[in-house]
């Protein structure tokens, strides 16, 4: 990748990744003990977007969580990956597909061992653990992927920025459709925002040490 992103020194990445990871566990840590803190910061964001006489924000805001599904990500990334493959970018479909699957299939796992109960007073049905949330992980993969490719395709610093700014909007608009809707803790996404951030530092430092590697064996 002859762009800022391969110019980045490998290791930044890789701390990166750890900060953000154990910033995940800290956080992890609490929900599980449930934290005095924890409790606070979920009960005063579920105050301030309390939706009891809002029925029109509310189904917007189940619109824009079927947008952000597992499900419909996961639609996605395949889409993203097949058209990738079909202009012939192989290593970035291949790095896409593997960040985006792996990455939720750690998300999976987290969610297995917190087992944490969702929120009471769900407005949507939903069922599963809440943290963390699979719809802000999934979200963000597809949000960084989506910036990748165009990162990668565009010179422009405008639309490298504009590019940003739209994903991350994308993926807290998002993040407070799930809590709105009470189907997930604030500390869910928040929890989910981390390791998503981990999982891409540490994907983007070894897809530029595995593309520094093969240049010079090629």
């Amino acid at each position: 990748m002859s762009n800022e992103v391969q110019n980045k020194p490998t290791h930044r990445l890789y701390i990166g990744a750890g900060i953000f990871f154990i910033l995940f566990l800290m956080l992890g840590s609490m929900v599980v003990l449930h934290g005095e803190i924890i409790n606070a910061f979920d009960h005063a964001i579920f105050n301030f977007l309390n939706p009891a006489e809002m029925p029109f924000l509310t189904m917007f805001m189940n619109g824009i969580s079927d947008l952000g599904s597992p499900a419909f990500n996961t639609v996605l990334a395949m889409l993203i990956v097949v058209v990738l493959s079909l202009f012939r970018h192989f290593r970035l479909g291949i790095f896409i597909f593997m960040t985006f699957f792996g990455g939720s299939a750690l998300a999976l796992l987290f969610k297995v061992l917190v087992q944490r109960p969702r929120p009471s007073g769900k407005l949507v049905i939903d069922s599963g653990y809440s943290f963390p949330s699979g719809h802000v992980f999934t979200t963000s993969m597809i949000a960084f992927a989506l910036a990748l490719i165009i990162y990668k395709k565009s010179q422009s610093v405008l639309v490298h920025d504009v590019t940003y700014v739209l994903a991350g909007l994308w993926v807290m608009t998002v993040a407070i459709s799930r809590v709105f809707l009470r189907d997930h803790y604030p500390s869910d996404v928040l929890g989910s925002m981390l390791l998503a951030c981990a999982v891409i530092c540490f994907a983007l430092g070894l897809f530029r040490q595995v593309m520094k590697n093969m240049g010079r064996t090629s």
